[in-house]
């Protein structure tokens, strides 16, 4: 139930409070969440200097409904992931989640995988559109002359013995644009992003162009 800010549970089994007492009490208990495992970078663009790696982050999703078997507005608080191994129950990490509303994606971070190594590198260029061989252009763009501030590669690879799911989210300087890439192009929550397969043992490249300031933008549908 909620009224307003204010949200309202019911507990799963029956308890007591006595006079002046606090109590930590099980909010819900359930088994048979479908879980993605993710690897992802947080990329800010306009790099500019020598080759620069470092390994991915890993993150547990789901979605907070009640066909995942949850369905409540979750709070603010601290998780502890488990894995097994020799059939031990080990701590893996633990993190924080942020408060999640009905329907609302479910993201908890493991920390970083040196399986999954991301390397940039910046291929430093300053040119114009109408005489500059471009990358495809991001659909829906229009250019006409405009200064590009830079051109990235990233270089995305995989040790693990198996396919993973990647996405690589970009930050982008005030005003910037991504306006051509060699990869799909989409969006998450206002910020650019790619996502992708990354086979076992192989790696991937993803090149990108960003837009400076000026009139290279004249249609964006």
């Amino acid at each position: 139930m909620q009224l307003g800010d204010l949200k309202l549970y019911r507990i799963p089994t029956r308890t007591t409070l006595a006079s002046r007492q606090s109590k930590q009490v099980r909010l819900m208990d359930q088994s048979g969440i479908p879980i993605n495992t993710l690897y992802g970078a947080d990329l800010p663009t306009g790099y500019r200097g020598p080759q620069a790696s470092s390994a991915a982050h890993r993150w547990l999703r789901t979605k907070n409904t009640v066909a995942n078997h949850l369905g409540l507005p979750l709070p603010s608080g601290g998780v502890a992931v488990f894995g097994s191994y020799n059939k031990e129950r080990l701590l893996e990490h633990e993190s924080g989640l942020r408060e999640t509303a009905v329907d609302e994606e479910v993201e908890i971070e493991l920390g970083e995988s040196s399986d999954v190594q991301v390397s940039v590198t910046s291929e430093e260029t300053r040119v114009d559109f109408d005489r500059a061989k471009l990358l495809p252009l991001v659909p829906g763009v229009t250019l006409r002359c405009a200064l590009v501030d830079d051109v990235q590669r990233v270089e995305v690879s995989n040790a693990r013995a198996e396919e993973i799911d990647f996405e690589l989210r970009l930050r982008l300087p005030e005003g910037a644009r991504i306006v051509g890439a060699d990869h799909p192009l989409g969006a998450k929550n206002g910020r650019p992003i790619f996502r992708f397969k990354l086979p076992a043992n192989q790696m991937v490249t993803v090149r990108f162009q960003t837009q400076a300031t000026g009139d290279g933008i004249l249609r964006t549908p």
